[in-house]
């Protein structure tokens, strides 16, 4: 679709495509990219670096994720003895959620107009083949390597014979990337690889997706955008308020994690958008206002956690004889986690 407008007249082809005055600028952006030589936009425009620096935070979850899973050797160090550090390195599975929403914000950034225009099958598979191509790899070396430490485990030392994943059915679930789908999901054979499944499914879903992400981003305003974001994360929000399982593993759990916040990080792709002026600048009210925002935000948080918290423990006190102490020596700061 660029490659048409832009052969065209540009301002008078994107008026009769019906797009709006917010998404006609961006489009416009867009345009210019296009007409830019390769690595061009990645490199020098402000959308381009902001859009790198996304990488900084990716670097940041990655991090998060495998201090979550060395708790263990941390707590021999001590590291988890330090107040608020262990607090953080507890939550730190949360750093999968926030790769849920950065995928939805990246590909919505790449793909909206290459994909969003209908549903088109070539491009589709062309999509899909680019995506497997970059988690596949890993996960088949890493699945057969676990595979094969848990079987001879199992063969020298005789414990755990009776491991319920441990047949053929579910190996092969593990390698089509379907392991982590449906009510019952089953992350025997490699723990890690859940995510990876479940960014399988948001990948095969993403080309009808970006169909309506791309309606959106023509015909709807920013607040009717903001709405869309608050419904498409509210059945996460349900969820977790509802339910008494943290880690969302049962019940669908993990399907609602990955699609509500892969959706909400598209979503959240559109409205920055908006906030970007039609030369692809920042506008210095919205960096101020997204300042105040990313700070506020956590704090707000903290202290809303930490008011349950205490009201919680109050209540427990108030309906016990027995003296519950305040906090135990493996609990978190506010009650955010306990072991």
């Amino acid at each position: 679709m660029l490659g048409t407008i832009g052969r065209g007249s540009g301002q008078s082809q994107i008026a009769q495509q019906g797009f709006d005055a917010p998404a006609r600028a961006h489009v416009l952006t867009l345009v210019r990219v296009a007409r830019t030589p390769r690595g061009v936009h990645d490199t020098m425009t402000p959308v381009g670096v902001f859009i790198r620096q996304l990488t900084g935070i990716r670097a940041v979850a990655a991090i998060w994720v495998l201090f979550y899973h060395l708790q263990g050797p941390l707590d021999t160090l001590g590291v988890m003895s330090i107040p608020v550090v262990s607090d953080v390195i507890r939550v730190g599975r949360l750093g999968v959620d926030l790769f849920f929403a950065l995928s939805g914000f990246i590909l919505t950034h790449t793909y909206l107009t290459r994909l969003g225009g209908g549903l088109q099958a070539r491009a589709s598979l062309e999509f899909w083949w680019l995506r497997l191509a970059r988690i596949y790899p890993v996960h088949f070396v890493m699945l057969n390597i676990a595979g094969l430490a848990i079987v001879a485990q199992t063969l020298i030392t005789g414990d755990q014979r009776e491991r319920p994943w441990l047949n053929v059915w579910d190996y092969i679930r593990n390698l089509l990337l379907i392991q982590e789908w449906g009510p019952h999901p089953d992350r025997g054979w490699n723990v890690v690889a859940w995510s990876l499944s479940m960014e399988w499914l948001a990948y095969l879903l993403f080309p009808i997706l970006v169909i309506a992400l791309f309606f959106f981003h023509r015909r709807m305003s920013t607040p009717v955008l903001v709405l869309a974001w608050f419904v498409a994360i509210a059945p996460l929000v349900l969820r977790g308020s509802l339910g008494d399982d943290p880690y969302y593993g049962s019940a669908w759990g993990s399907i609602i994690r990955v699609l509500t916040e892969f959706t909400a990080g598209a979503i959240t792709y559109l409205i920055v958008m908006r906030l970007i002026g039609d030369d692809g600048s920042i506008r210095p009210r919205v960096e101020r206002l997204a300042t105040t925002v990313s700070v506020l935000m956590p704090l707000i948080v903290i202290a809303v956690q930490c008011s349950w918290a205490a009201g919680s423990r109050h209540s427990r006190r108030s309906s016990s004889p027995i003296p519950t102490p305040s906090r135990s020596p493996r609990s978190s700061t506010c009650g955010w986690y306990r072991r």
